[in-house]
């Protein structure tokens, strides 16, 4: 809600179809992900993008993006937001990472606005609208529901119940 308030368009890639995802892509200006499926989408338009942005979710896949997108877009921006990374593992300790979930940085996050949005204002638009306690408990939630999802993904493919190790990012402490 605090990103629409301060003007900025959300859109929801899985709710809309293809040619509404593309248009939207092509005619915008600046656009930010957070690193998934959505951003190969941006690869069937070819180039002619404007300022793109990804946040950082999971280790490892800022080099394909760089490969992938650097060349369609006006200007890439690999944005580094995580706390920390939570990774499944078997019982024989090896990490599921596929599986995993990034814990998000609120300081990160919010230094990284007024590069994300091209100018100070709209961050501090974002930053005077912001709820740190919201944000704590949407952390929470998404880790309650990864987990949950993670149990039950575990259990289609009859694998033993994991637990789930935090590998640090950065220096700051999860």
């Amino acid at each position: 809600r605090v990103l629409f308030r301060s003007g900025v368009v959300v859109i929801r890639p899985e709710r809309l179809p293809l040619r509404e995802q593309l248009r939207a892509y092509r005619n915008a200006e600046r656009l930010i992900f957070e690193d998934g499926s959505a951003v190969h989408t941006l690869q069937l338009l070819g180039g002619g993008l404007g300022d793109v942005s990804i946040l950082h979710r999971r280790p490892g896949v800022g080099p394909f993006y760089a490969v992938s997108i650097r060349p369609r877009a006006r200007r890439f921006h690999w944005v580094e937001v995580l706390r920390g990374f939570l990774t499944p593992y078997r019982p024989s300790g090896a990490h599921i990472s596929s599986l995993g979930m990034g814990i998000p940085d609120e300081a990160l996050l919010l230094g990284a606005l007024p590069d994300l949005l091209g100018d100070d204002s709209h961050a501090a638009t974002i930053r005077a609208g912001w709820n740190s306690a919201a944000f704590a408990e949407a952390v929470e939630r998404d880790l309650v529901t990864w987990s949950n999802q993670l149990g039950v993904y575990m259990n289609l493919l009859c694998l033993p119940t994991t637990t789930a190790a935090i590998t640090e990012i950065g220096r700051a402490h999860v």
